[in-house]
């Protein structure tokens, strides 16, 4: 009776008019939101599926991604990573063939390099037809004992069931091929923590909660680089934004799964930022550059192309830093990390000397989302204002800081240094340390 019941509610989905979109062995029922990969079905969310709709109904042609956001958010203000998410997603769903079918032509939009046509959906064998993953994915707060009554209950998993128990990821040595049905599961975990991540809660919370779903992701597909990735990229957020409560542990996770992500596809541009990613927390920012660049060749990874410029102003040369800097933040205004981005940007310009020396970008009325507490940030507009010959304000910057964050001048002055690099060093010693010494800090 229950698997009569599950086909039968499954059923809805599988039907056999016009409606079905077909392209390159691939099946897609825009009402319904189902992707048939394989010959397996994958739900996709409903805006990812309006996406796809969007664009096969387009096919061949350029869809700019205004177009996009006009059809599948009409009269909303969406910021730019809904689009790249659903994007994102679309490529995952359809693995190796993502990139090559959908195209971005960069600053325009996208392409659908296929041919479409109309016709009927796939038959499935009875096995695949149940829709394991719409079960399995419970909200971020019920308890994990969900997974477990909705794996014994249907009993047709074919990979076991410890996979989706938080543990560590094993390592991808002699790890045999996921099954399909494993690999559909890990990409709906996948596709959770991601969701999560854009939810509720603060920045912190997004992330833990959405990390037992990656590491999950990734015990049932060891080949799926992606959530090896997305593993790494949460302990790595959390040592960014100095939330970390066990420093030492975040950054061992951080390397290992960056060295599972990098071992499953070293390709995946996920994965190379990844290893950017744990090279950069290692001090290594030489090593981490070559990787930002490589991963930021992807269009939707605006990411490390802002991390090139982080780079190159830890090594001690903002001027290079500039021009990436300035150049991502034009291209991804709204960006959930583009405040600080500009944050890299002032701290480039002030030790570069440039006119300004970055003192408006350390406004603390500009943008709250960064990684610097707005009374450090406070600090370094005090140094600009100093360097721009304005002491008077930079004493009025300074005494709210007594007043409001006194912790922040109790530190050593050399203690703010994001790098130790000599070249960092002298510069950071001649722009921002000397300036506050003349207004009497240590």
């Amino acid at each position: 009776m229950l698997h009569r019941g599950i086909d039968s509610r499954f059923s809805k989905y599988m039907s056999k008019g016009p409606s079905i979109l077909l392209f390159e062995g691939y099946a897609f029922d825009p009402a319904a939101g189902l992707l048939w990969v394989n010959g397996a079905p994958l739900t996709l969310r409903p805006k990812a599926a309006d996406v796809l709709g969007h664009l096969l109904r387009h096919a061949g042609t350029l869809v700019t991604r205004q177009d996009l956001l006009d059809a599948v958010w009409p009269g909303i203000a969406v910021v730019d990573d809904g689009l790249t998410q659903c994007v994102t997603d679309i490529r995952q769903a359809l693995g190796p063939d993502g990139p090559r079918l959908l195209r971005t032509v960069r600053g325009r939009g996208y392409i659908f390099a296929a041919s479409v046509t109309q016709g009927a959906a796939p038959s499935l064998p009875r096995a695949s037809r149940v829709p394991l993953l719409p079960l399995l994915v419970a909200a971020p707060g019920h308890s994990r004992m969900v997974w477990t009554v909705a794996v014994l209950a249907l009993g047709t998993l074919a990979f076991p069931l410890a996979a989706l128990m938080p543990r560590p990821a094993p390592a991808p040595v002699a790890v045999p091929m996921p099954t399909p049905d494993a690999r559909l599961v890990a990409h709906r975990l996948l596709e959770h923590g991601l969701t999560i991540q854009r939810g509720p809660g603060t920045f912190e919370e997004r992330l833990r909660s959405s990390l037992p779903f990656f590491r999950d992701a990734f015990a049932s597909d060891p080949t799926n680089a992606a959530a090896a990735a997305e593993a790494a990229f949460v302990h790595g957020n959390l040592l960014t934004v100095r939330g970390s409560t066990n420093i030492a542990f975040d950054r061992a996770e951080l390397d290992r799964y960056a060295d599972l992500a990098m071992a499953a596809n070293a390709a995946d541009p996920k994965a190379l930022n990844a290893r950017a990613i744990a090279l950069r927390h290692a001090g290594r920012y030489a090593e981490a550059l070559p990787f930002y660049r490589l991963a930021g060749a992807d269009p939707e990874r605006a990411s490390a192309r802002a991390n090139v410029g982080l780079m190159l102003l830890l090594l001690g040369d903002p001027d290079a830093a500039i021009e990436p800097l300035r150049g991502v933040l034009a291209e991804s205004p709204r960006h959930v990390f583009a405040g600080t981005w500009r944050l890299y940007l002032a701290l480039a310009e002030l030790l570069a000397g440039r006119p300004g020396f970055g003192e408006a970008l350390f406004d603390p009325a500009g943008p709250t989302r960064a990684f610097m507490p707005r009374g450090e940030r406070l600090l370094y507009r005090a140094a600009a204002l100093a360097m721009d010959g304005q002491e008077d304000a930079a004493r009025e910057v300074l005494a709210e800081i007594q007043r409001r964050w006194p912790d922040v001048l109790a530190r050593p002055l050399r203690d703010h240094a994001m790098s130790a690099e000599p070249a960092f060093l002298a510069l950071y010693d001649e722009r921002f340390v000397a300036p506050l010494m003349r207004l009497g800090l240590r």
